[in-house]
C-alpha cells in the first residue's frame, strides 16, 4: 500500500483528547503606555502555546498640547522598539534595539510582510480615516480611543500580531510551556520621533501642504518642511490587552514522546531567531562584530541624518503629490475636489497602484546614502560590500541595482519580493539583505549559517562614492539562529 499515491487511498488519522481555546491576558503594570514606557505580560503556563497567535490589542491616540497640529499615527507595530522575553527571571531573549526599524526594513523588501490592513494601521492617514471612516478636521490629531467618533468603552481597533525574534520564530510552533519556567514578555515603547506632524491636510508637498518639503535638501533624504512645527506631538497607547491560543492534549502518546526524547539525548532543542543591532554615522566604513552559532543574514538600512527629527510625512516616490481637480462641466462635479495626480505618468504604471496616496515617516524612510535629488537630477553611483574577516560579499563592489538583486535572492524561502520601481527602492526602501545560510534552513530547522563563536568575526560595511559630509545613518541587523536547550527539572540553556 505504501507504494501508492495518497490520493488513491482511503485513510484517516485520529488525534484524541485535543482541545483549544483563546485566553485574554492583562498587562501586569498598567493597560496604557506612552513613549519609553514598558508593557509587561505573563504568558500561561502548563499549556501548549501557539506563539504565532499572540496578539496585543490596543487603541492609539496622538496627543498635541497646542491643539493646533495635524499629528498622524504610524503603523501600530512601529510604536514598539524592543521585545524582551525572560523565563523564570532569566532573560531568554533580550531583543534587539530598533525592532520597529527592522520590521519596516522587512516590509520594504518582502511583499505583504506583517500587513494586516484591518487592524495594523499599515498606511498613514491624511484627511479621512480608513480605520473608522471619519473625517479628521484641521488642527485635530488622529486618535482612536473611547469617546472618539462614537467608540464605545472596551472597544479596541488595533492589534500587533507580527513578532520577530523568539515570539515569532520559536520552534516547535505549538510550544509546551510546562517544560520551562514561567514566560514574561516586556515591550519597550518607541520615542515620539516615530510620529509625523503636518501644517495642514491639503494634498501635496508645497509650502503648507500635508507632506510639505523644502525644494532643497542637504541630506540624503527629502528636504525638511518650509515651516518646521514649533511643538512636538506625543502618542498614547491605551486599553492594552493580549490574547493567545492555548491547546491541551489529553493523550499519553505526546507525553511519552517528549519523555523519550529527553531520556535519549538528555535535553530538548528549540531553535529561534536572534537579532543584534549596530548603528553608526557612516563615512565609508562601519564595523560590527557578532558571535553566533549560526549567522544567517545581515540586513543594512540607510536613513538620512535628520531621520530622528519629528517632521511632516514623506510622499513615497511615484504616488500622488500634485493637485489635480475634476472638471466642472457636469453639475455633479466641483472644482474644489482635489483628486491628485500620480508622479509617474497621469495614472501610474506597472500595475503598482501609483494612482493612490502613500506616505512614510522620516524615521522610517530608507534612502540611498548620496545627496537627494528630485526626479531627473543626478544621483546614484555608490557601491557597497560586506567584509567578514578577510572575505568580501559580494566579491565585487556592487551598485544599488546589483544589491537589490542580491537582496531578493537572500529573502527567506516562500516569501515574495515587494513590487516597487527602482526610484522607490533607492529613495524610500533602500534596504539590503545578505544571506549566509542554506536557502531553506528556516523551514528544515537546520543550522547552516556561519559559526563565528571561535573565529572572532570582524565585519564591516564598506562603501565607495558615499559623501561623508552627509552623515548618513547606517543601521545593521545581524540575524542568527539561537537554540534553547531544555533539560530535566525545567532547566534551560541558551546556545547562541
Amino acid at each position: 500500500m505504501s507504494g501508492f499515491s495518497p490520493n488513491l487511498l482511503f485513510f484517516l488519522d485520529r488525534l484524541q483528547g485535543f482541545s483549544t481555546n483563546y485566553y485574554m491576558l492583562v498587562p501586569q503594570n498598567k493597560n496604557y503606555a506612552s513613549s519609553n514606557d514598558i508593557i509587561s505580560v505573563d504568558l500561561p503556563s502548563n499549556a501548549l502555546l501557539n506563539f504565532r497567535s499572540l496578539v496585543m490589542h490596543c487603541n492609539a491616540t496622538c496627543v498635541d498640547s497646542t491643539n493646533a497640529l495635524n499629528a498622524r499615527l504610524p503603523p501600530i507595530q512601529d510604536l514598539i522598539e524592543r521585545i524582551e522575553v525572560s523565563v523564570g527571571g532569566i532573560i531568554l531573549s533580550s531583543g534587539n534595539n530598533f525592532c520597529n526599524v527592522l520590521y519596516e526594513a522587512k516590509r520594504a523588501l518582502i511583499e505583504g510582510y506583517g500587513d494586516d490592513s484591518t487592524l495594523s494601521h499599515p498606511e498613514y492617514v491624511r484627511h479621512t480615516s480608513y480605520v473608522d471612516g471619519c473625517t479628521i478636521e484641521t488642527g485635530v490629531c488622529e486618535g482612536y480611543a473611547p469617546g472618539y467618533h462614537g467608540q464605545q468603552n472596551g472597544d479596541t481597533v488595533f492589534a500587533i500580531s507580527q513578532w520577530d525574534g523568539f515570539l515569532g520564530t520559536i520552534h516547535p510552533i505549538f510550544f509546551d510551556a510546562s517544560l520551562i519556567p514561567d514566560i514574561k514578555i516586556r515591550l519597550y515603547c518607541a520615542s515620539n520621533n516615530v510620529m509625523t506632524v503636518s501644517p495642514s491636510q491639503t494634498l501635496g508637498n508645497e509650502n503648507g501642504d500635508f507632506a510639505d518639503t523644502s525644494l532643497a535638501s542637504t541630506t540624503s533624504g527629502p528636504g525638511q518642511c518650509h515651516s518646521a512645527p514649533t511643538a512636538s506631538v506625543l502618542y498614547k497607547i491605551s486599553d492594552i490587552s493580549f490574547s493567545i491560543e492555548c491547546f491541551s492534549l489529553a493523550d499519553g502518546t505526546y507525553d511519552n514522546l517528549i519523555a523519550s526524547q529527553m531520556n535519549q539525548q538528555g535535553f530538548l532543542e528549540a531553535p529561534f531567531k536572534n537579532y543584534t543591532t549596530f548603528m553608526n554615522t557612516h563615512s565609508g566604513s562601519t564595523n560590527f562584530s557578532v558571535s553566533a552559532a549560526s549567522l544567517d543574514r545581515i540586513w543594512t538600512v540607510w536613513r538620512s541624518s535628520d531621520y530622528n527629527q519629528q517632521s511632516t510625512p514623506i510622499t513615497i516616490e511615484g504616488h500622488k503629490i500634485n493637485g489635480s481637480y475634476v472638471s466642472t462641466a457636469s453639475g455633479t462635479y466641483t472644482a474644489s475636489l482635489d483628486i491628485g495626480k500620480a508622479q509617474f505618468d497621469s495614472g501610474g504604471i506597472f500595475g503598482m497602484d501609483y494612482d493612490t496616496e502613500r506616505y512614510k515617516s522620516r524615521y522610517f524612510n530608507f534612502c540611498e546614502p548620496v545627496p537627494f535629488h528630485t526626479v531627473g537630477g543626478d544621483y546614484g553611483g555608490w557601491k557597497m560590500q560586506v567584509q567578514l574577516n578577510g572575505c568580501y560579499m559580494p566579491n565585487y563592489a556592487a551598485g544599488a541595482s546589483q544589491l537589490y538583486n542580491i537582496s531578493r535572492n537572500s529573502l527567506p524561502v516562500n516569501t515574495k519580493a515587494k513590487k516597487m520601481s527602482r526610484r522607490q527602492y533607492i529613495k524610500n526602501f533602500c534596504v539590503q539583505c545578505f544571506r549566509l545560510n542554506f536557502p531553506d534552513s528556516e523551514y528544515t530547522y537546520t543550522l547552516s549559517g556561519l559559526d563565528t563563536r571561535s573565529s572572532n568575526l570582524a565585519g564591516s560595511i564598506i562603501t565607495q562614492n558615499v559623501n561623508a559630509s552627509l552623515n548618513a545613518n547606517l543601521t545593521i541587523f545581524t540575524e542568527s539562529t539561537s537554540v534553547m536547550r531544555i533539560g530535566s527539572g525545567r532547566s534551560i540553556e541558551i546556545v547562541s
